[in-house]
């Protein structure tokens, strides 16, 4: 009788056994032999008869296949694919859309949905890219490229720095000028790493919007609470 190989260790001993003599109930054991045994990952051997054990020499293990694989741990969390405005369609049917700049038509709420959605992903030139020429956050240089520029590291500073959870409460109404309207809206915020133990906050804020070339952006903002940071403006 001979043990089977585990591949799981490195030297497993084999007792080798003769047959039984004839009229002679007890074995006879054969002359000493010594047996080395490769194993390679699909389970081959190739052996050469010498010594009284096969020495397994693995070069791949089961435990190491299993490695090989990837299989060192619990499988990511999925990501979800839906929109982070909270409207329940999908990222890429609503406020991605917007984000690749595909929507001209866009209405103010949706832009108030989309910029939302930007500081949840991490997107400052969409900030930029929706908000109108005229207004004071691109003003605040007197050579509009680097005006642009502010606004879109002030735009990632704050993304770094607060974590959007949830918009709520969003109401549209016409303003008094044409082609002017605005959003009223409530955000849930945390801040960022320690800041967070703070816990959820809410800016609640009224928007403006005005057209620029037939297409909505966002002019300015007032808020309508006192928030603990100074958040105005930011959706």
């Amino acid at each position: 009788m001979a043990y089977t190989v585990c591949q799981i260790c490195a030297r497993v001993p084999v007792v080798a056994q003769g047959r039984a003599g004839a009229g002679n109930n007890t074995p006879r054991v054969t002359a000493p032999t010594r047996k080395t045994v490769n194993l390679s990952r699909g389970g081959q051997d190739v052996a050469s008869a010498r010594g009284t054990s096969v020495i397994a020499h693995m070069k791949k293990g089961m435990l190491a296949g299993i490695m090989d694989d990837g299989v060192d741990g619990p499988a990511p969390a999925p990501v979800s694919t839906k929109c982070p405005c909270g409207s329940g369609g999908e990222y890429d049917t609503c406020c991605g859309v917007l984000h690749s700049g595909s929507a001209d038509d866009a209405t103010p709420e949706a832009i108030v949905r989309a910029r939302f959605s930007a500081y949840v992903k991490n997107l400052p030139k969409y900030i930029t890219q929706s908000t109108h020429p005229g207004s004071k956050d691109l003003q605040r240089k007197d050579d509009p490229v680097e005006a642009v520029e502010q606004l879109e590291k002030d735009a990632a500073a704050t993304m770094k720095t607060v974590n959007f959870t949830a918009i709520k409460k969003i109401k549209v109404t016409d303003g008094k000028e044409k082609d002017e309207q605005f959003a009223s809206y409530e955000v849930a915020y945390k801040g960022a790493g320690k800041k967070g133990r703070q816990g959820a906050q809410t800016l609640a804020e009224r928007s403006r919007y005005r057209k620029h070339h037939g297409r909505w952006m966002y002019f300015d903002a007032l808020p309508l609470n006192q928030s603990s940071t100074k958040m105005e403006g930011q959706i």
